[in-house]
């Protein structure tokens, strides 16, 4: 087998997570021959698996929610994150709405790191783009064509029956 091309290998179209693959680990210059499993491999890459966390939830004090949604997955240095909160609390109008407790701080000063969608019951929907707030370590909510966060501008209270969506990516 020292002397046979890997091309003329057998192919293995079923391997298992304990199964062995060759790699060249080049950490400086001075390359090295070595091992890695399957699993090992795979868990490189991705685990495939969202993990549940709770967000918090504020408007000037914190906001009663139901999470009805909130989990994240890291490939790489990439964070996907979602999250859909039932609100069933008041907030107070005039101030920013803010979400915090992400699994992890995106890289960055004050990035835009996905988008969000509001269902005020009492009004209607706004949409726009979300912001990470370096100094805060919240997320702040900016509706398309306003210069201030989502209950500052437009001014609204959070309710008990607002629904808010957030899908966000970001690198770490």
């Amino acid at each position: 087998m020292a002397d046979t091309k890997i091309t003329a290998l057998t192919a293995n179209t079923s391997p298992i997570a304990t199964d062995i693959m060759p790699m060249v680990d080049d950490p400086g210059g001075s390359a090295a021959t070595q091992k890695i499993t399957l699993a090992n491999l795979k868990t490189f890459f991705t685990d495939n698996t969202y993990t549940d966390f709770t967000p918090t939830l504020n408007q000037n004090g914190t906001i009663a929610k139901t999470v009805n949604l909130a989990k994240w997955i890291k490939i790489g240095n990439m964070y996907h994150v979602i999250i859909r909160l039932n609100i069933t609390g008041a907030g107070s109008a005039t101030n920013d709405i803010k979400v915090g407790n992400l699994p992890a701080a995106p890289a960055g000063t004050d990035p835009m790191v996905g988008n969000y969608l509001y269902y005020d019951s009492g009004t209607g929907f706004y949409s726009g783009a979300v912001l990470y707030i370096t100094a805060t370590g919240v997320l702040q909510f900016y509706t398309h064509g306003l210069t201030n966060p989502l209950g500052t501008t437009p001014n609204i209270a959070t309710a008990n029956g607002d629904v808010l969506w957030i899908d966000l990516t970001y690198a770490t």
